[in-house]
């Protein structure tokens, strides 16, 4: 109703002007439609008489959400003719309507559910979803002038009953439109006077029990007035005996009073020479006349009562009187209210029969319209199967022409390659013929000229054959040789690196080869292989003198420098003379077997202090020390043997000690690029580790000062690069996804690893070898950090063999404010029980999270008793950036 009133509203509006008066009927019809839709759900509240129901409490709440309705909110509370809250909310609505706010106010206030709970029951309109229908539809009023005079209505006492005929559609409206309209209409129209009709039944059935129940109110209430008037009667019988009463106790107490006079007169002559009697008679009196005050004070008190009493029923049975009129007036009105709705239902009825005769005869029509249309759609299918037949051989002729076209194409290009191979071995096949034509003249001069040795001629074809052969040979070996060339070139740029630093050294070698001179100086063109190894000298392989005996090495067997009594620098010795030396300085320092005995104590020193190895331990992963994970970091110009790397490791007894080594004689830890990096554990060597990566780059980037961006170490899982971006650390490692674990297989380990706890999934990670342990997200970060373990525990429970270490994990904040997830790494596999923060876990970690939480970016923490951060960016090649904080705690060297 309230969709039919706006828009009939705005059509009439429209056609007969945007101004309108208070006189309109749509107008009016329009706000009595609007009072129904408020009233609609309202709660019922106790007053002081009886229960009443009214919309201007929820009209007056909007002043409070919305500051601009509290003008009119005033306006209407100083109107002089308004008593009631109907008529408040009546005016108000009127005022909303001119300021062309009506859709503002509606809007606030329905957005405060919660507020206008107080006022409706939870399936009144207005807390549906139709309320947000109606206060949209109300925006299309905006364009309607309004002039109305709010002052002159009597808005307390209109009765508000909705006219229905108005919205009812004749058959002269829809004469000129449309038969597929009409039907619509009459439809719309049939249905719509039905559910009017069973509204109306039903607003009658309540209309007949609300004066059924006030007609039962009006009997009680008279019936309380009666017994009213009677107990006010009998008040007043009483108040009547009470004041009789009360004379003839004044009347009682005069007398008496003036008795006691007498007597006391009496007694006073009688006692007047006696104190005591005077006394007694004094005191006597005294209490007799507080007695007699004290009955009056309680008459007069309990004639006040009676009195307000009296008041109290007068007012009781005034306000009865005013309540029973107002009843009476009220159920006037609904009595009018029933002939009309009993008026308007007759005309509705006979409205009804006749639609229900256009109904039939439009049905009619509808039938025959229907057959036609199921022709129609008979005919429409036979077409649209035939269309999808031709649709379908269509696509079959385009697929077999792209398949014939892709044939065409991938022949093309063979027949092109294929020709293209052919034009390379035609040129081929004419260089060889010219060659062959060359041998062939060749052969033929040889014949012509030596026609009498047949013999040497047959065996000079033979040669010609095995030349064939062998120039497949040497275009093999051409090729070979391309690419010994190619590492040729990078040795002779590599010589040409060092080329300056030979000319500085000239001097020195100038100076060795004057002690030398006893001595027989092998030339370089008379060496071809080493003396030592006996392997052949090449650009690649490059010759060394000994400056000790003079002889030619390669670089392996002459990578040794001793000072001699010759030169007070070191210079290069074969492995032979090295060991020589070496054993005479160490057998007796004191004599002179091959120089002075200062020389032979300066090479020993020079020994001993080449086993000197700087090393440093850094906490990774936290920006204060004694936190995040320690490692030890050592920086070695080169390789040591095998079981020394171990021992260092073991020595140390951190969960993981770094070893960067130089790659090529040249670098420079302060300026080179690339380096080798290897982690060893106290136990053993291991592929990957993550915060001994971040520590290394700390030491080169910090403690070396390495003026390069990015550094790449040369490792067992590959290339890794760091970086440096503001105080962090970020090192390029590669994604190390985690793959479902049956759970019966690793049961035992992960009983060890949590006990009882509830686990919600669990992963395997071949490329660390770790499982992944992902705990229920009802457990908080406290519990993983609370969790003891025991190494004994893990090592006997893990049957599999492919376990070597357990990754524990629990998800973090779901709000996206802090930490993603919380972790525990544990490897005594390895000899580490806990690893504090582990790098190369959270690139399993980063797989898993970045699936599971949907995100690219995410921030860790490790919740080891030393604890660590990370920031993580899983990138789409495969890769992960771990960036983390270190500091340097020790620096030192290694003697040994």
């Amino acid at each position: 109703m309230a969709k039919l009133s706006i828009k009939g509203l705005i059509e009439s509006a429209l056609s007969f002007g945007r101004t309108l008066d208070s006189d309109y009927p749509p107008l009016q019809q329009f706000f009595v439609v609007m009072e129904h839709c408020l009233k609609h759900g309202l709660k019922v509240r106790k007053s002081f008489l009886s229960y009443n129901k009214t919309i201007w409490g929820p009209l007056e709440l909007v002043e409070k959400l919305y500051p601009e309705a509290e003008e009119i909110a005033a306006s209407v509370r100083d109107l002089p003719g308004l008593k009631t809250p109907l008529g408040r909310a009546r005016a108000w609505l009127r005022l909303a309507l001119m300021q062309k706010k009506m859709a503002d106010y509606l809007r606030c206030l329905i957005i405060q559910r919660d507020l206008l709970s107080e006022f409706y029951e939870y399936h009144a309109l207005m807390m549906e979803e139709e309320g947000a229908v109606i206060v949209g539809l109300l925006v299309g009023l905006n364009v309607i002038d309004a002039n109305l005079c709010v002052k002159g209505e009597d808005l307390d006492s209109q009765v508000g009953v909705i006219d229905f005929s108005v919205y009812l559609k004749s058959d002269d409206d829809i004469g000129g439109k449309e038969r597929d309209v009409q039907i619509a209409a009459i439809l719309d129209q049939k249905n719509y006077v039905e559910e009017l009709n069973r509204q109306l039944n039903s607003t009658v059935s309540t209309l007949h029990a609300r004066v059924d129940s006030l007609e039962k109110s009006n009997t009680k209430l008279i019936e309380e007035l009666a017994i009213a008037k009677n107990n006010i009667i009998k008040l007043q019988e009483e108040n009547h005996q009470l004041r009789s009463e009360n004379t003839l106790i004044l009347m009682k107490t005069q007398h008496h009073l003036e008795a006691t006079k007498v007597d006391v007169e009496a007694e006073l002559q009688t006692y007047k020479h006696s104190r005591q009697g005077l006394d007694e008679m004094y005191n006597e009196a005294r209490r007799q006349l507080r007695e007699e005050a004290q009955l009056r004070q309680d008459m007069e008190n309990e004639l006040v009562v009676q009195v307000s009493m009296k008041h109290e029923i007068e007012l009781a049975m005034k306000l009865l009187e005013k309540d029973i009129h107002e009843k009476q007036d009220t159920l006037i009105g609904l009595r009018q209210q029933l002939d009309e709705v009993k008026a308007i239902n007759v005309e509705m009825y006979q409205k009804l029969q006749v639609s229900e005769d256009a109904m039939k005869e439009k049905n009619e029509i509808i039938n025959r319209l229907e057959d036609k249309t199921n022709q129609i759609n008979a005919t429409m299918k036979q077409l649209e199967q035939r269309l999808q037949q031709a649709e379908k051989a269509q696509m079959e002729a385009e697929a077999e022409d792209e398949k014939l076209k892709q044939e065409y194409v991938n022949k093309s290009e063979s027949l092109q390659n294929e020709f293209s191979q052919k034009e390379k071995q035609l040129l081929q096949l004419e260089t060889d013929l010219k060659i062959e034509k060359e041998w062939r003249q060749t052969l033929e001069d040889d014949l012509q000229k030596e026609k009498e040795t047949v013999s040497h001629l047959r065996t000079e074809t033979q040669e010609i054959v095995n030349l064939k052969k062998e120039f497949l040979k040497v275009q093999e070996k051409n090729k070979q040789l391309k690419s010994i060339c190619e590492d040729q070139e990078a040795a002779l740029q590599e010589l040409a690196s060092k080329l300056s630093e030979s000319k500085l050294k000239i001097e020195d070698i100038k100076e060795a080869n004057k002690a030398l001179q006893g001595q027989v100086w092998l030339k370089d063109k008379e060496a071809t292989h080493c003396k030592l190894c006996e392997k052949e000298f090449s650009l690649s392989k490059r010759k060394h003198h000994c400056r000790n005996c003079g002889e030619i090495f390669c670089n392996a067997c002459s990578d040794n420098e001793l000072p001699l009594p010759s030169s007070p620098k070191p210079v290069r010795v074969c492995d032979s003379c090295h060991a020589i030396l070496i054993q005479r300085c160490s057998s007796n320092l004191g004599e002179a077997g091959w120089g002075v005995p200062c020389g032979a104590q300066a090479a020993a020193e020079q020994v001993h202090a080449t086993m000197q190895i700087p090393i440093f331990t850094v906490d990774a992963f936290t920006s204060r020390p004694f936190a995040g994970n320690p490692a030890a970091v050592c920086l070695l110009e080169n390789d040591l043997d095998e079981d020394l790397y171990q021992k260092i490791a073991t020595e140390m007894n951190l969960s993981e000690t770094a070893f960067i080594r130089k790659l090529k004689p040249g670098d420079d830890f302060s300026k080179s690029s690339c380096f080798g990096l290897r982690w060893f554990t106290p136990v053993s060597e291991i592929r990957l580790c993550g915060h001994a990566t971040l520590a290394s780059a700390a030491v080169l980037f910090h403690i070396q000062k390495n003026t390069n961006s990015v550094l790449s170490f040369m490792t067992l899982s590959g290339e890794l690069k760091a970086r440096q971006v503001k105080d962090h650390i970020v090192l390029d490692l590669p994604l190390c996804p985690a793959y479902p674990q049956e759970l019966k297989e690793v049961e035992e380990l992960i009983k060890a690893a949590v006990g009882d706890m509830s686990v919600q999934d669990v992963r395997y990670s071949p490329d660390i070898k770790s499982l992944l342990v992902r705990l229920s997200d009802t457990y908080e970060r406290s519990v993983l950090e609370e969790l003891k373990v025991s190494a004994q525990h893990f090592l006997s429970a893990e049957k599999t063999g492919k376990v070597k270490g357990v990754i524990l994990t629990v998800k973090g904040n779901s709000s996206g404010k802090g930490h993603d997830f919380y972790s525990r790494y544990f490897a005594p596999w390895y000899g580490v029980l806990e690893d504090p923060v582990c790098g190369s876990a959270h690139a399993v970690l980063g797989s898993y999270w970045s699936e599971q939480l949907g995100k690219k970016e995410m921030l860790a923490f490790q919740c080891s008793p030393r604890g660590g951060e990370l920031k993580i960016s899983v990138r789409s090649d495969g890769r992960v950036d771990i960036a983390g904080q270190s500091a340097v705690v020790l620096k030192g060297n290694l003697t040994f």
